[in-house]
């Protein structure tokens, strides 16, 4: 029933809407009474009330959208997050609303008898039953043309909700317990649209240029082709048995706070925008032709013109006489202040990907029995505390980040705590026992895939643009440092376990297991050069051959020695890894994507480790079983060596802190020995 129906490159998010719902919903109310109170019987007929059934079903942007967003995977715009919500009935989590509290539908349905609010369609549980009061299309960005609003990524526009309730319609017809016949009941219907504001935003401001200008066409020819279209989705919606229609126009779209923001010589004591109002009062003006037109054409339809423009202007002009002390700005003024702080900061953000060499604590909420958020993991980190990273103390990137000057360690993605401004200087997504494939590593249980861990980065994304906007995000995304290390799970959690669990697993060659990890690997970085990522250091995959689990596997043929095959397969990675960032630096205009050698520092570090000042090379610090401690995790069971700083590996496949602390200062200065073609520190200060 609710199945998601978008186009690939459509938005989600409406970030331009005044939002005086509240106020909206006081003209559309008197509208939708007169609409949905007057009787569609004929004189046959009589006995049928205002209590027959009936529904409202929903069409538009984010002025209405009840939270259809909330499930769409590709958008960096969504409001289910607080302080969206704060006044929402029941102080329940912020629904996906965006505003404070209720949207005009919401209050509209209150006042015609609605028991529950209108569900989104998207919604799993939008179905049954439920649909039979009505459902609710609305998607955050969307608009009447298919690519309005792509700046933002996905999002259900104007036909696609269309569809979406062809959809419904047919599961109203199936459904034989309907009072009288389903076109009946959908004649006897209130259906509402409010669209168009990003259409007239779109002619004036897109900030990416990913989407055909608009302002290629003249203001008339463009505002033609949005009327044109309108009037096929509105005939398309009528011949769906849509009888009782109300559109709203658009509002004065350029006394948003944002626009006044965004055009400061353009306004003067707060005045609105007068050359972004212009094309929509141009819109309005055929849009109320248009109905009229419908009216008279169509068989027995009632299309209302619900004016917002004149609303909106009315509440503004005389705010004070309605108990407003404010109509300049916003409420939620989080831009200013968060904007503020990013200017003000030097530090540029970092975001971590990969698996349990840098994972901070991801996995500590997931059911995964490989979660490290106990003692005495931890031991030498800060206040002793076992955070669910995998090593005695800090990892390589927590170094890295405090060379760099940051003051906090980058928190994990997976954390509650992870919100407000301390996104701004970077997130960490990595998950232990993850891997490029999806699968790697699901003998472990719950984790984040590289593909899930770009999803919540694209989150991320979506945050920081409410919170800085997208001109300001675009900038900090381009001078972050994006730091990707994945990989060593498709092999030692995929390809090479001991036992069959994938159809692939050892029954593809490994050149073609190699090729398909490096193909994917190609769309995922790119994936996020397109989220604006512009600065890469790509670590390889180490020698896992030589860990202390390995060496157990390998004991009864070669002892004390590492496991060839394993680290073979690897430097075949490793080889078509560095080919494809040549690739991609060549390919992707702006991109910098940094080689790290760990493999080569890593096997430096085990050869030669008491150059280094270590004493053990081949054996778990924090043990399991087995001659190397490399059978099983290490749990508060676990027997510990008396000298952590003297042990390469801290467990059964994990460096220890002293290690990480090697590593991080070659990554940061090295030579292109260890990191090709710049170190660390030179590419962040590019």
């Amino acid at each position: 029933m609710n199945t998601f129906i978008s186009s690939p490159n459509s938005p989600c998010l409406d970030s331009y809407q005044p939002h005086l719902l509240r106020m909206k919903s006081l003209l559309i109310i008197f509208f939708a009474f007169e609409m949905i109170c007057s009787s569609t019987s004929s004189p046959g007929n009589p006995q049928e009330s205002d209590h027959t059934t009936r529904g409202i079903f929903v069409f538009g942007d984010s002025a209405v959208d009840a939270g259809n967003n909330n499930y769409i995977p590709l958008t960096i715009a969504k409001g289910n997050y607080f302080p969206y919500g704060i006044d929402f009935p029941g102080g329940i989590s912020p629904t996906g609303r965006y505003t404070n509290g209720r949207t005009v539908v919401d209050i509209i349905g209150e006042e015609l008898g609605l028991k529950h609010y209108i569900p989104p369609y998207l919604a799993p549980t939008t179905v049954g039953d439920v649909v039979l009061r009505g459902v609710n299309y609305a998607s955050g960005g969307a608009g009447i043309l298919a690519e309005t609003g792509a700046i933002f990524g996905c999002r259900i526009n104007m036909d696609e909700q269309l569809d979406n309730f062809a959809n419904t319609r047919n599961y109203i017809i199936s459904k034989a317990h309907v009072g009288g016949s389903s076109k009946a009941f959908l004649r006897r219907s209130l259906f509402m649209v409010v669209i168009g504001s990003n259409d007239i935003i779109g002619y004036n401001f897109s900030p990416i240029p990913l989407a055909p200008a608009p302002k290629l066409m003249s203001l008339e020819t463009y505002v033609e082709s949005l009327i044109s279209k309108f009037r096929l989705q509105l005939t398309r919606l009528y011949d769906l048995d849509a009888r009782k229609i109300v559109v709203a126009n658009v509002g004065p779209v350029g006394c948003a706070p944002i626009e006044k923001a965004l055009n400061p010589l353009y306004t003067t004591g707060g005045s609105c925008i007068s050359y972004v109002n212009n094309p929509a009062v141009l819109f309005n003006k055929k849009l109320k032709s248009l109905l009229m037109e419908l009216n008279s054409k169509l068989v027995e339809p009632k299309f209302v013109y619900a004016d917002s423009y004149s609303l909106y202007s009315h509440l503004i002009d005389h705010y004070k006489s309605y108990g407003f002390e404010n109509y300049n700005s916003p409420c939620c003024n989080i831009l200013a202040g968060a904007f503020r702080a990013y200017n003000n900061s030097e530090t540029k953000a970092i975001f971590v990907f990969g698996g349990s060499l840098v994972d901070p604590g991801n996995n500590n909420r997931l059911m995964n029995f490989a979660k490290y958020n106990m003692r005495p993991n931890g031991i030498d980190f800060p206040g002793g505390i076992p955070t669910g990273r995998y090593t005695n103390g800090k990892t390589a990137i927590d170094l890295v980040g405090q060379a760099l000057g940051l003051k906090n360690f980058i928190p994990p993605y997976n954390d509650p705590t992870t919100t407000g401004e301390v996104v701004l200087l970077g997130v960490n997504y990595a998950s232990g026992g993850s891997g490029i494939l999806d699968h790697s590593g699901f003998i472990y249980g719950d984790r984040f895939s590289m593909d899930e861990q770009i999803e919540n980065f694209a989150n991320t994304m979506q945050y920081i643009i409410s919170r800085i906007g997208s001109i300001t995000a675009s900038k900090l995304l381009s001078k972050a440092l994006f730091s990707v290390g994945t990989g060593s799970n498709d092999f030692a959690a995929n390809y090479f376990t001991p036992f069959i669990l994938i159809p692939e697993q050892k029954l593809t060659p490994l050149q073609v297991f190699v090729d398909s990890l490096i193909s994917k690997y190609q769309h995922q970085l790119t994936r996020l050069y397109e989220f604006g990522a512009r600065k890469f250091v790509i670590q390889n995959i180490p020698p896992i051959g030589c860990t202390p689990s390995a060496r157990e596997l390998n004991n009864l043929w070669n002892k004390n020695s590492c496991v060839a095959s394993m680290n073979n397969a690897v430097m075949l990675f490793n080889t078509k890894l560095k080919a494809l960032l040549f690739e991609l630096n060549s390919n992707l205009a702006g991109s910098k994507f940094v080689y790290a050698d760990i493999y080569h520092i890593a096997l430096d570090l085990i050869n030669n480790y008491q150059s280094y000042g270590f004493e053990n090379n081949d054996s778990a610090c924090c043990r399991g079983f087995g001659s190397y401690g490399g059978l099983g995790l290490c749990r508060p069971t676990s027997e510990v060596c008396s000298d952590r700083t003297k042990y390469i590996f801290w467990d059964l496949g994990h460096p220890s802190e002293a290690v990480n602390l090697l590593v991080s200062k070659r990554l940061l200065d090295g030579d292109s020995k260890d990191i090709y073609p710049m170190n660390i520190r030179q590419l962040y200060n590019r």
